[in-house]
């Protein structure tokens, strides 16, 4: 653990926050940017993380992009965006089904649950019975939120669950990465790698289609929405790096969950989606779980 004076935590904070904000606008308006301009997900993700890069360019560009091209683990980069990529497809096609905010994101939360379990299979870390139960207990209230005992349950409200845990597969794979490439060089391969993934993916229509490409180009007001969100993601990426440098990464979980009211309030506001019982109880749940994974019983590195 790091040592940062107050302000740096205050800082750590504010911008994990910021971060949460920016992303709960990202989910806010793609919801509608689907339904306005008639684009699938796969369209949305090329324009959103094209923009997204446009943005960030400079930022990289002034802090000399050039020395973190260089990393010894390209391989590593490639599946983990492989991963990441697939991860947002389900994100952004469950946002434009579109399945209400808060309940895709608390959904989306229980990442950290399939982390800790690739980091048992994966990097051999061991796992306490109190961990274990922090899982269980994770998972049960995923399954509150799911209600697939409900009528008016769908198989897309596994969009967000499978996203996650793509996620998940994402995070263990970068944890192996982490202190052997900079932050820099691991935000530059995250974009630059996504593009052509989403490009194939785009011009294929999710891979369904080989024998004419498809083109896709929205009106002008189409496009100022698609930056949009692609500015929101890059604001929701510089955020989050500012914050894990200025804190600890303990210290600024807990103010994470500031998104799940931000990204509820906005569901209200443009969509009016309200949030019942079963979801308080089983966002309660996932975030009870979450915390002790971060704050409880240390995993051990097996021998």
């Amino acid at each position: 653990m790091k040592k940062t004076s107050p302000l740096s935590q205050y800082q750590g904070a504010f911008f994990i926050i910021l971060a949460g904000s920016a992303f709960a606008g990202v989910n806010a308006f793609t919801p509608y940017v689907a339904s306005t301009f008639s684009l699938n997900a796969s369209w949305i993700a090329l324009y959103q993380y094209f923009f997204a890069l446009i943005v960030m360019l400079p930022w990289l560009l002034k802090s000399g992009i050039g020395k973190h091209v260089k990393t010894d683990f390209f391989w590593r980069h490639f599946w983990r965006v492989i991963l990441a990529v697939i991860g947002v497809h389900f994100w952004i096609k469950a946002l434009t089904v579109p399945i209400p905010i808060g309940q895709g994101l608390s959904l989306l939360m229980i990442s950290p649950l399939f982390v800790c379990l690739g980091a048992v299979f994966y990097l051999g870390e061991t796992i306490s019975t109190k961990r274990s139960l922090a899982l269980i207990t994770g998972f049960i209230g995923a399954l509150i939120i799911l209600n697939p005992w409900s009528d008016s349950f769908s198989y897309v409200m596994f969009f967000p669950l499978i996203a996650a845990f793509f996620w998940a597969c994402h995070t263990v794979m970068l944890k192996n990465i982490t202190g052997k490439d900079s932050a820099l060089t691991i935000v530059f391969y995250l974009y630059i790698l996504t593009l052509p993934f989403n490009f194939i993916l785009a011009i294929t229509d999710n891979l369904t289609q080989f024998s004419t490409f498809m083109w896709i180009k929205p009106n002008n007001t189409g496009l100022w929405y698609l930056f949009l969100l692609g500015a929101l993601t890059a604001l929701g990426q510089w955020s989050l790096a500012k914050a894990y440098s200025a804190a600890d990464a303990t210290y600024i979980q807990p103010f994470d969950y500031f998104k799940l009211p931000i990204n509820v309030l906005l569901g209200y506001i443009f969509f009016g989606w309200g949030i019942d019982g079963l979801f308080l109880i089983g966002a309660s749940l996932i975030i009870l779980a979450t915390l002790y994974l971060t704050f409880g019983d240390k995993p051990k590195l097996l021998k």
